[in-house]
């Protein structure tokens, strides 16, 4: 059954399939979130933040964002990047330099001031997942 509008949650991370029963179980398990609308695409929301590099990319993601929000106005909105994320590495973008975790967590707080002003009604979280010896911990990013 569909949420209210105003009531759901959508969620943006990374199309990893080594992350994705990680994602899972902390979405359903530990933050409580049993259905949501979902966008998976390599390095999560770094396309969002390419209005300067590659335009139409960070065009063509807002506007996905925007028809889904525009369609269930989900009142939380929740964003994860993770370690050792393949996209940040060997993507085509790769222009910022420094540590991965550091440049992971700009994106997250650039995408989440952006999407704020965007959309001004949904609250907006933020995680950093990493997984050693097959455990996943996820960080807050504010």
């Amino acid at each position: 059954m569909r949420p209210r509008k105003g009531e759901g949650t959508f969620v943006v991370h990374c199309s990893s399939s080594l992350y994705q029963p990680y994602f899972q179980d902390f979405l359903r398990g530990t933050i409580g979130v049993r259905n949501y609308g979902l966008l998976a695409l390599p390095g999560g929301v770094q396309s969002l933040t390419l209005e300067k590099y590659m335009p139409k990319f960070a065009w063509s993601g807002w506007r996905h964002i925007k028809f889904l929000m525009d369609l269930d106005e989900p009142a939380r909105i929740i964003l994860i990047g993770h370690d050792d994320c393949r996209w940040y590495h060997r993507g085509p973008i790769n222009r910022l330099v420094g540590p991965e975790r550091t440049r992971q967590e700009s994106d997250l707080r650039d995408v989440a001031a952006n999407w704020k002003s965007r959309f001004p009604s949904a609250s907006v979280e933020a995680y950093y997942a990493v997984v050693q010896q097959g455990r996943a911990t996820f960080d807050a990013i504010r």
